[in-house]
């Protein structure tokens, strides 16, 4: 099932990552890559936010977050397998990894 994210979710997300510590990337790269996803996997990082409340949106520590990152992972498994590779190489690159 698909929904909408919501408007504060995306914007904690976008000013989070806006205050994120930079990991090799431009934080305006961070973002614009977020925006780049499909709706599908976009939804999928946004609307498990609250898994990791701590973390305020910021990319680094949501990195670190096993269980936003479990959340994130079953959520991923509605989207269609290229939404969930596009998925997946937003993560390695904005996680370093």
């Amino acid at each position: 099932m698909r929904f909408s994210a919501s408007i504060p979710l995306f914007l904690a997300l976008v000013f989070g990552m806006l205050a994120s510590v930079s990991l090799g990337l431009s934080q305006q790269d961070e973002v614009r890559m977020l925006l780049s996803l499909p709706t599908c996997m976009k939804n999928c990082y946004l609307q498990n936010l609250n898994a990791a409340p701590s973390c305020k949106g910021r990319a680094n520590c949501l990195c670190s977050s096993q269980i936003y990152t479990y959340k994130v992972k079953a959520c991923a498994t509605g989207c269609d397998l290229s939404e969930q590779l596009q998925g997946l190489s937003y993560s390695r690159t904005v996680c370093n990894q």
